[in-house]
């Protein structure tokens, strides 16, 4: 079994990224032996998406924060060897790198991509699909967009490096949805309508003919897991032609039906976005929108934040998790300091020791309180 943290070290990486701290993190995986790097790795791009879905509006400076941290982390264990992961029906893959500032960036990178991935995929029959979709709690919808808004904004603010990476997971989700043959998810639609309102004119400079990529794939079929057209290629202008013919009939029917009107107002957006895209302006005519811009748009995706509904994968309250884990990564150091006190103390019999001891306990309640209210956020 591969090695994991300790509660501690979970809490202390997940309060270090929520204050943005690059020199403790840094310090971290300098001092932390090789055995622990990749455990470390995985909790901090976690970490990382844990704070944006934490914080949407505030998703600009994670997204500074997480391109600031990867060649830091690259200087001080470059020989760090991560092995590949393959692809599975609902799990990104995950490429061979060497460094821990690129093991990072592909273990971020891998798991923005498997939610997008999920979030496109159906795992039923369509049918069984347009029944589901009607009960979708909007914690479901909140963890989708503040994936895709994540995924977004780091393609237009990363470097070559960041954008090749995040490569796939843009190709994937366009595949299953503009280029799908057929069938589609609710959350494709919520994924390009985010996608594109944050990136959209960053994937036109980047995709052909203005850049050099071009995507792979068309007419998906869902119950293949892949493109009945495998070696066609499209650029900007077909993903524009099918991006701006809008939803599919099939979509704004069950808008008008969904009584919640959630699905209706990502349709509404979607519009929005898409109409970006009719002419054939220069990519510097249209500007990427930043994190808290496209967050307004979403009218109601703050009362998901303290919706009472259960969320997709008991995933209910993110900022009270969040929040809880910032404070008991703190508090647990705390403590941990004032272990150390009142160790000392005892060796002296406790000499002028009583406050110290008086003061660790209050902090023990207040921990025992919070991780309660941190199992009830997940319940």
């Amino acid at each position: 079994m591969p090695p994991k943290l300790d509660l501690g070290s979970e809490r202390a990486i997940a309060s270090e990224v929520g204050a943005r701290d690059t020199a403790s993190l840094v310090k971290r995986f300098s001092e932390a032996p090789i055995s622990q790097t990749g455990p470390l790795v995985d909790n901090t791009a976690h970490s990382i998406v844990i704070a944006a879905l934490a914080r949407p509006e505030e998703v600009e400076s994670i997204v500074d924060f997480a391109i600031e941290l990867v060649p830091k982390l690259q200087e001080v264990k470059e020989a760090y060897p991560s092995l590949a992961r393959d692809r599975t029906f609902l799990s990104a893959p995950r490429p061979s790198v060497r460094g821990a500032g690129e093991a990072l960036r592909a273990a971020l990178t891998c798991e923005l991509h498997t939610a997008i991935l999920r979030a496109s995929q159906l795992e039923s029959t369509p049918q069984e699909e347009e029944q589901d979709r009607a009960g979708l709690p909007r914690a479901y919808w909140y963890n989708i967009i503040g994936h895709a808004l994540l995924a977004s904004r780091l393609f237009v603010k990363g470097d070559a490096t960041w954008k090749e990476g995040l490569w796939p997971l843009v190709e994937d989700a366009l595949q299953r949805s503009l280029f799908s043959h057929g069938a589609t998810t609710y959350g494709s639609v919520a994924v390009n309508a985010v996608l594109f309102h944050g990136a959209g004119a960053s994937l036109k400079a980047y995709l052909a003919p203005q850049g050099q990529r071009t995507g792979l794939g068309d007419k998906f079929v869902w119950y293949d897991g892949e493109a009945k057209d495998k070696n066609a290629e499209w650029g900007w202008e077909d993903v524009r032609v099918r991006l701006t013919a809008g939803a599919s009939a099939a979509d704004r029917s069950a808008a008008s039906d969904d009584k919640t009107g959630i699905f209706q107002h990502i349709l509404q957006v979607y519009d929005a976005t898409a109409s970006r895209f009719l002419d054939n302006a220069p990519p510097k005519s249209i500007e990427d929108a930043d994190a808290k811009t496209i967050y307004s748009s979403w009218a109601w995706l703050s009362q998901a934040q303290n919706s009472s509904e259960e969320g997709f994968g008991k995933f209910s309250n993110p900022v009270d998790v969040a929040e809880s884990t910032r404070a008991l990564a703190e508090l647990s150091r705390r403590v941990q300091q004032l272990s150390e006190v009142v160790q000392s103390c005892e060796s002296r019999r406790w000499q002028g020791g009583v406050g110290d001891a008086k003061a660790l306990r209050g902090i023990a309640e207040e921990v025992e309180r919070l991780e309660e209210k941190l199992k009830g956020a997940w319940q």
